[in-house]
């Protein structure tokens, strides 16, 4: 079981380095935000927003390390209008095995 400054240790180490998302759309890369993330007992969720702007069809989603990395990617396959925001969130399960 992790320890709260386990927890914390590895929250810091994921969040620092975390620099943006990004997502595929219609074949072209768009930068977006990351909202917030957030530390739970088992996990660590990040959510990223897609604006209103983005308009497309959705195939990808990363998350971009400041080294310029994807740490990680999910495949998605979503047609996404103008007419409002979109947010999506990525969980990392922390378990001691």
């Amino acid at each position: 079981m992790f320890t709260p400054d386990g927890l914390d240790f590895l929250y810091n180490s994921i969040t620092n380095d975390l620099l943006k998302a990004r997502v595929l759309v219609s074949g072209q890369y768009v930068d977006v935000g990351i909202q917030k993330t957030v530390l739970k007992t088992d996990s660590i969720q990040i959510y990223v927003y897609v604006p209103e702007t983005v308009v497309g069809t959705i195939t990808k989603y990363q998350l971009m390390l400041v080294t310029g990395k994807v740490m990680l990617e999910r495949t998605e396959n979503l047609v996404k209008d103008g007419t409002r925001g979109l947010l999506n969130v990525f969980e990392i399960r922390l378990q001691e095995v």
